[in-house]
């Protein structure tokens, strides 16, 4: 009987076993009896699992054969894999591959030691060890894995190393099966389908983040980049977006990997390694790793990307591996997202100052780590750092609308709604099939969510409280993670005893390594830490106003672990311990620790209710201090603060005071950029953006008290102020200071003088291609001129041309001089807009305008060569 595919679909398992398998094997002893043929069966990829056959999952595309079939003896021996082909099919060599990779990665009864092709026509059957061609009819009798009945002895391991390497690379939708897989395992611990799981991603909770899924299809498609950072403050969806863009990208058939560094063991490539299963020389282990995977990419035409969620929650041992092996892996084929808390930066991308892998390749630089710390809203574009922050106010409804849904919530009217992700989700659990309370108290809803997944346990709450409390305790002492042998010691459990494991599987805890890679546990929310180290631990709430004081007295005074600045912000930021907020900010100056001043700085901005009706009164006073402290990022946050508070005019004016005090304030602020470059991307930047702030809330038509202050600033004595008021105003309004810079004297200054203001000429460059470039805006000014009469475009040139070609002549041999010859140009009307333009007066005037305007530019240039010689 001939193998056809018609064959197999049309006759019975029972006629495959009888009137073909049987014939191939009846020379060996076997029955048709003593043998079984199934349709189905399971490999092993990896560490994970995938079924061949046509109990395969429908929405699989991986490429299967007309018909798989593995025979096995009636005690379990893996016997042949039959490939049949349809009879136009050849039987190729990638046929052969594949066929041989199922059948030394079968899950149980060992290696299948010969592989069967056919289309009907013809057969071949092959070694599966060696690879070889046996026969073309049947099993030769003395094969010697025939006269070892059927059993093979060799290194097994190895043979599955190899064949998993050939099934991956066989083709596009083998490797996106294993990358299916490799995605369920790892991200087992962070994935539920129960919204009522309390793990990280519930795929039916998630809210779309459009911008930034704009932003990482732009980087990965469009630029190419190779590696994205994504960063963010806790719990702001990272791991949601992360987690949902790997199962997006995997639907588009787009090959990934994913890997929660909280899992991690080993480096990148000793984690790629194992999940592949790749038994390898140690010496030269990673080069072969990454020559196998750029093989299996090349070879399938695809390209991969690696996600890292979690940088932060790594070792500092393991983060420098990860970065070091991210180095050796990343190329044209590869690309790695990675995404980490923004309090992390420094620690994660800078080792004494020197950029990692990550950092360089990001073009991330030293200076901008503390915009990145402090969640800045405008980091450095030409980096390639994506943000991730709280819901906009569009997914902020759509997050309503979906977990209402899900949980069966009412909502009231008057319901002030958050933009936390994390909160508003807890929230919504709590509050299933109920209403949602009218406002969100986070303590009271944290406090209740850890009781809620206590009661999912087999573990006591007061057991659950103390724990945890415990465990906070040992955290203050040693900072997060804490060892496992420390935990033990605490909870007086020994080295023999499992540690608690509802802990882990209802997500209070998770597993985690330290910077020596020895085993210890952290918190699986940070927010539920903070509240547990606050309220439970501390218990600040519960202490006196002047009790409170003398303990945030002691703790400035001490060296404290981070988790305990994490608390004191999370908890100074509640409204209902707003009374205490007030005697942090009035001891303010008493304070001699500038990590604590900034915690307080930040729970101020944070706190509602300092947004109710008039600002405190202890506002101004707190300003004061903070502008004037002797930490450049304290005077940072005190310009954020008053941004932040910049609508509420009467207030601003009150806390600016007159003239004289805000030149002050001005000159204080414009003092950090001795230490942080007042320049876009770096820290400096917020104090540029809260003086545009306090510029445009104050102006009242075009100029304002702020940018009359920095005009005059540009003649002050100090060389600082003069250089950073500069970098203001190029920056708020960089016409004005072009015309300054002019009706200063830039011949009168001298040439070494006048080099000072050439970083300032730079930002407003970058500020004058904001204001008119389509690129950067969604209507820019030049787009309005090119739809408006000639006459207004030939105006505009006209203008910018005087303000500009001064500067440009004086400054021709430095880039700036010719940075502000290319903006001129670009906004240059086009020949044809004179040509076409037929009024006399107006063509024959701005033609004139020109004519002379080169001849002036030729002079200039003489006079500038002559000044030079003369210094």
């Amino acid at each position: 009987m001939k193998v056809t595919d018609k064959l197999v679909s049309r006759v019975s398992e029972d006629d495959i076993r009888t009137k073909v398998v049987a014939v191939w094997l009846f020379e060996h002893g076997f029955t048709a009896e003593s043998i079984s043929v199934e349709f189905s069966f399971e490999l092993r990829l990896g560490r994970n699992i995938y079924r061949v056959g046509e109990d395969k999952p429908v929405h699989s595309s991986v490429f299967r054969p007309r018909a798989d079939v593995l025979v096995r003896s009636c005690d379990g021996r893996n016997l042949l894999i039959i490939e049949v082909k349809a009879p136009d099919e050849i039987l190729d060599d990638n046929a052969k591959e594949q066929s041989i990779s199922y059948a030394r990665l079968l899950r149980n009864g060992g290696i299948a030691p010969f592989v069967v092709l056919t289309n009907g026509h013809e057969t071949r059957i092959y070694d599966s060890i060696s690879g070889e061609l046996v026969s073309d009819t049947q099993v030769p009798i003395n094969h010697p894995h025939a006269q070892n009945k059927f059993r093979v002895s060799v290194d097994d391991i190895e043979l599955r190393t190899e064949a998993l390497e050939t099934f991956v690379s066989i083709s596009p939708e083998s490797l996106l099966e294993f990358c299916r897989s490799q995605v369920n395992y790892r991200m087992r611990l962070l994935r539920s389908n129960d919204p009522f799981s309390g793990k990280k991603y519930i795929p039916a909770l998630y809210v779309e983040r459009e911008e930034i899924k704009k932003r990482l299809s732009q980087l990965l498609d469009e630029q190419q980049r190779r590696v994205i950072p994504l960063v963010g403050a806790p719990q702001v969806g990272k791991t949601n977006f992360v987690c949902h863009a790997v199962e997006e990208k995997l639907e588009q058939g787009i090959p990934c990997l994913f890997y929660p560094a909280i899992g991690m063991e080993g480096d990148l490539l000793q984690e790629i390694g194992e999940d592949f299963g790749w038994i390898l020389k140690e010496s030269n282990a990673p080069h072969q790793i990454f020559n196998k995977l750029t093989r299996i990419l090349r070879r399938t035409g695809q390209r991969l990307i690696i996600f890292i969620d979690g940088w932060n929650e790594a070792s500092q041992a393991l983060a420098e591996a990860i970065d070091r092996s991210s180095e050796r892996i990343s190329c044209d084929e590869i690309q790695i997202v990675i995404s980490f808390t923004n309090i992390a930066t420094s620690r994660l991308l800078f080792k004494k100052g020197n950029p990692s892998y990550i950092a360089e390749s990001a073009d991330i630089t030293f200076n901008s780590v503390p915009l990145i710390e402090i969640g800045h809203e405008k980091i450095d574009l030409r980096s390639n750092l994506i943000t991730i922050k709280q819901y906009n106010p569009e997914e902020t409804q759509r997050a309503y609308d979906l977990y209402s849904d899900v949980y069966k919530v009412q909502i009231f009217n008057s319901h002030k709604k958050v933009y936390d992700p994390f909160l508003l989700r807890i929230a919504m659990e709590l509050s299933e099939g109920q209403y949602l309370p009218e406002s969100l108290d986070e303590p009271l809803l944290l406090q209740k969510s850890i009781y809620l997944k206590a009661s999912r346990t087999d573990l006591q709450e007061d057991c659950v409280i103390s724990l945890l409390s415990q465990l906070a305790d040992e955290m203050l002492m040693h900072d997060a993670p804490i060892s496992q042998v420390i935990a033990r010691k605490r909870w007086c459990i020994s080295a023999t005893e499992e540690l608690p494991k509802d802990l882990f599987e209802a997500a209070f805890l998770s597993k985690v390594y330290s910077d020596e890679n020895i085993p210890g546990l952290d918190f699986y929310y940070g927010r539920e830490r903070d509240f547990v180290i606050a309220i439970w631990s501390r218990q600040w709430n519960s202490v006196s106003l002047d009790e409170f004081k003398s303990l945030l007295l002691t703790l400035a005074e001490k060296n404290c672990k981070s988790i305990e600045t994490d608390a004191l912000k999370w908890f100074l930021k509640q409204s209902q311990y707003y009374a205490y907020l007030e005697v942090a900010t009035q001891n303010f100056s008493c304070l001699n620790n500038p990590v604590i001043k900034r915690a307080i700085l930040l729970s101020v901005r944070s706190n509602p209710n300092c947004y109710i009706d008039n600002q405190p009164d202890w506002m101004k006073n707190l300003i004061d201090q903070a502008v004037k402290d002797s930490s450049m990022l304290v005077r940072v946050e005190a310009a954020k603060l008053v941004a932040q508070f910049a609508e509420d005019k009467e207030w601003l004016a009150s806390i600016l005071g007159d003239e004289q005090e805000l030149k002050n304030f001005m000159v204080d602020l414009l003092e950090v950029d001795e230490e942080y470059s007042l320049s876009q991307g770096n820290a400096g930047q917020i104090i540029l953006d809260s003086l545009k702030t306090l510029h445009w809330e104050s102006c009242s038509d075009y100029e304002s008290d702020i940018t009359d202050i920095l005009v005059d600033l540009m003649r002050h004595h100090s060389s600082t102020v003069r250089v950073s008021a500069s970098k203001a105003i190029g920056y708020i309004l960089p016409k004005l200071f072009l015309q300054t810079l002019n009706e200063i004297g830039l011949y009168q200054l001298g040439y070494e003088t006048a080099k000072e203001y050439t970083e300032a000429i730079n930002i407003a460059i970058d500020a004058l291609y904001e204001i008119y470039d389509d690129s950067m805006m969604c209507q820019g000014y030049l787009n309005y001129l090119l739809n408006s009469p000639p006459e207004e475009h030939i105006n505009d040139h006209q203008q910018m041309w005087k303000i500009c070609m001064p500067v440009i002549t004086f400054y021709w041999t430095e880039k700036c001089g010719q940075s502000l010859l290319e903006f001129l140009n670009s906004i240059a009307p086009k020949e044809e807009v004179y040509d076409n333009y037929h009024s006399g007066n107006i063509y024959s005037g701005n033609k004139t305008f020109l004519d002379e305007n080169i001849v002036q530019l030729s002079l200039d240039f003489e006079k500038l060569d002559l000044n030079k010689n003369a210094q």
